[in-house]
């Protein structure tokens, strides 16, 4: 059972519902209208930074056809911009009460870009190491028909010296570490 159905409609556009039963029934419905996000693509992504938290409402409307660049499907998307603060690890904490939603980690900008990683809010952590030399969006998506929201926050951090192969540490025989 649906509890909601969210239909994407044009300006100056007529609408009808029809609602059918093979018995007699009695219902009752509420209508909302409200506007679209407003970043809902690449070119309206909004910008983040370390620390902040989202919210983004993830239902897809009946009828809505702009495709998810990645995956190819029709579904409503949260755009953001990750701000490469000389940051190199970025950590996407779902809440633990969200419900499901997909993220896709995206490299390049609006005109040409990667798809590199695809995450769910299953991930306890979401980790992204950031190379200083590309732009990176980050793109939520809920399925069709779900009634969800999808709570987050971002962390970041630097590498651990020993991240890089300059920063090796030695370890002799017998060590632990």
């Amino acid at each position: 059972t649906r509890h909601s159905v969210l239909i994407s409609t044009k300006n100056n556009q007529v609408y009808y519902l029809r609602v059918a039963a093979p018995d007699t029934i009695v219902f009752s419905f509420d209508l909302e209208c409200f506007m679209p996000h407003d970043n809902a693509s690449c070119l309206d992504a909004a910008t983040t930074e370390c620390s902040a938290s989202f919210v983004a409402d993830l239902q897809t409307p009946v009828g809505y056809t702009v495709g998810h660049p990645c995956i190819g499907l029709a579904r409503t998307q949260h755009w953001y911009f990750l701000q490469n603060a000389g940051q190199a690890l970025v950590e996407l904490v779902p809440d633990a009460l969200t419900d499901s939603f997909k993220i896709l980690l995206i490299r390049g900008n609006c005109d040409a870009y990667e798809c590199i990683a695809q995450y769910s809010s299953n991930d306890d952590k979401i980790i992204f190491h950031l190379d200083e030399l590309y732009d990176y969006y980050i793109a939520i998506y809920g399925n069709v028909f779900d009634e969800g929201t999808a709570r987050f926050s971002l962390q970041c951090g630097d590498l651990a010296v020993n991240d890089q192969c300059d920063g090796s540490v030695v370890l002799n025989c017998p060590q632990s570490v």
